[in-house]
């Protein structure tokens, strides 16, 4: 009998390779989230709240959806939010047709520092960037492409909702 891929993995221990994989993986996320340049500090701001304020670049959240995409507990959201909303970065409300239903949304001051982290997260992408050759650039968007296909297909198989985003950063685009 053929097992599942979701059973597959829940039985196979970590390789050599999959620790090398997830110590990378960590180094870039602290590289690309650590330190702000630029004379302002978001060491106040965890990567998680900045997670938020990216996703709230898209427009509002409902509570439960910022839970979601963190891993929270809606309490421990409220709590995050809360920490943003006393920093002034974002402002909730009432929903128009139901009051019972929260939404989060940017302020300037918000967007203003979601910008400036996106920002210099870019030039520091730019700045790893510049050591590759353009075909090993290729070679990575092709090795990410399949990675988030992977995310995609594994969220489908744990019936998980993939990360909320319109498209896959890594979806193919035309070239310029």
């Amino acid at each position: 009998m053929q097992q599942t891929r979701t059973a597959q993995r829940a039985t196979s221990k970590p390789s050599g390779f999959e620790e090398r994989f997830r110590a990378t993986i960590n180094r870039i996320v602290h590289y690309l989230t650590s330190e702000f340049e630029g004379g302002k500090a978001v060491d106040s701001i965890s990567v998680s709240q900045l997670k938020v304020l990216r996703e709230l670049s898209n427009g509002p959240m409902w509570m439960t959806s910022i839970a979601s995409l963190t891993g929270v507990t809606p309490g421990a959201a409220t709590g995050m939010i809360d920490k943003l909303v006393g920093k002034k970065l974002v402002r909730r409300y009432e929903d128009r047709k139901n009051r019972r239903v929260i939404l989060v949304d940017l302020t300037a001051l918000g967007d203003e520092l979601q910008k400036a982290v996106h920002k210099r997260t870019l030039r520091r992408v730019q700045r790893l960037l510049r050591h590759f050759a353009p075909e090993d650039k290729e070679e990575l968007v092709r090795l990410f492409q399949l990675f988030d296909s992977a995310i995609v297909e594994d969220a489908a198989d744990l019936r998980e909702p993939p990360p909320r985003t319109n498209q896959s950063p890594w979806a193919a685009r035309p070239r310029r």
